[in-house]
């Protein structure tokens, strides 16, 4: 079996598509899908944002889902991430080849150790870069970083980067992965970059998929009611939020 991570619905409803998952459990924030992917029994777990979140998620698979019978082949946490370098752009997808916990950031912090690592778990995955090449984005190995919030500013997050030596960061890899490891289960992470370095993020977009799509819409149709100037800006949005996601679940289901 296969147990998918995502914090938000439009991070994962590409997979809820192709695997026509069901439903089959809700409890707050957290619900729970079944369904396959290329023939594979996958659970896919929708965890809401933040590290409260989907660290009571990850217990709830490990106590109420996992028994000594279940089969874990792998367990994957995926999503969207900020870029932290140049180097990656909207769409790029990314493999974290480890994870450090940057809550608080701390500038005067120096790392005694990595984090968590994800030793050689991907030399173990059939990918094919050049296809990904192909298909207009990058498939890269990176060094991530979980924080607290979403990072709006441009100057903060390059600066994270180059003080921390990571390249893109997220709200819950680290967290729901301690969880994970504590259990001693597979555990690895696969983001889609929906935001650029350079770039600083909306301030309507930090909480804008945490609701209903019936309760975005209407907020997107608010603000362009009190701001015409701002179509522009989230035509834009949209737009990279939606080749994240493409990208993102293409990705996955060549790997799986």
């Amino acid at each position: 079996m296969l147990i998918i991570f995502g914090a938000l619905k439009v991070e994962i409803s590409g997979l809820i598509k192709i695997m026509s998952a069901r439903c089959v459990d809700k409890k707050g924030s957290i619900t729970v899908y079944k369904g396959s992917i290329n023939g594979k029994d996958v659970l896919l777990v929708e965890t809401g944002m933040g590290k409260k979140n989907v660290q009571k998620a990850a217990k709830l698979i490990v106590e109420n889902y996992l028994d000594d019978s279940s089969t874990v082949r792998r367990i994957l946490v995926i999503g969207f991430c900020g870029a932290t370098s140049r180097d990656l752009q909207i769409g790029d997808v990314v493999l974290y080849k480890s994870i450090k916990d940057l809550k608080p950031i701390d500038f005067s912090r120096t790392f005694t150790e990595a984090g968590i690592n994800f030793y050689d778990f991907y030399d173990s995955v059939d990918i094919d870069y050049n296809e990904c090449i192909k298909d207009n984005y990058k498939l890269l190995k990176v060094n991530g970083g979980t924080v607290s919030k979403v990072i709006v500013d441009s100057e903060l997050k390059k600066a994270i980067g180059v003080k921390f030596d990571v390249q893109a960061i997220d709200t819950e890899t680290y967290w729901i992965g301690k969880v994970i490891i504590e259990n001693n289960l597979p555990f690895c992470c696969i983001r889609s970059v929906s935001d650029c370095v350079d770039e600083n993020i909306p301030d309507f977009f930090v909480n804008l998929f945490e609701k209903s799509i019936l309760h975005n819409i209407f907020k997107l149709l608010s603000l362009v009611i009190k701001s015409p100037k701002k179509i522009f800006q989230i035509t834009k949005t949209i737009r990279n939020v939606k080749k994240a996601k493409d990208n993102l679940t293409a990705t996955i289901r060549k790997i799986i």
